[in-house]
């Protein structure tokens, strides 16, 4: 919010230096959080699942859940303590101004959101729709000719055996027209 504003606060290059340092800094420490977050997650969802569930072990697996929460909300809070020190308290007020006005706009329903496209003057029909998506469409596609592996270690063994490169396609479904995922 302070960079969205910055203008109407009049942040100085410095201050503004000063607020995407302390974000960057943020940001950091709380990737290395995510992760133990994570993990931690992770424990206490196994001992959950365990058969001989056992009280103890699930509550020390939820401190530590709990123990990396704790360190994200202190990381975010140290980035707006450090952020807030970079204002003058001019620019916190028009800073806090800015926000309820902010706020009151969204609890009005006033908020637009971001700037939506003017709709077109005129609309197709349906055929020429499709005209248009199949004069598009482009028939013979190299990459369709390609013969696919499904396992990666195949997909290697013959990469290193015709000295070509492997280029690994992830989905989650498959294209509509292409019957090989």
């Amino acid at each position: 919010m302070i960079i969205e504003h910055a203008d109407g606060a009049q942040l100085q290059d410095s201050q503004r230096q000063a607020v995407q340092s302390a974000v960057q800094r943020m940001q950091l420490a709380t990737e290395k959080t995510h992760i133990e977050r994570k993990e931690a997650i992770e424990s206490l969802r196994e001992t959950l699942q365990d058969e001989a569930l056992r009280e103890e072990q699930a509550l020390r697996d939820l401190e530590d859940v709990l123990k990396a929460e704790r360190a994200v909300k202190q990381n975010h809070l140290r980035m707006l303590i450090q952020a807030n020190k970079a204002l003058t308290p001019q620019q916190g007020k028009a800073l806090l101004a800015a926000w309820h006005k902010q706020r009151a706009q969204k609890q009005a329903g006033q908020d637009q959101g971001p700037v939506q496209p003017e709709p077109p003057t005129s609309w197709l029909s349906k055929n020429d729709l499709k005209a248009q998506v199949a004069e598009m469409r482009v028939e013979e596609v190299a990459w369709r000719k390609i013969a696919w592996k499904t396992c990666l270690l195949d997909g290697l063994n013959a990469s290193r055996n015709e000295k070509k490169p492997v280029i690994l396609w992830v989905f989650i479904d498959r294209p509509v027209d292409d019957k090989r995922c």
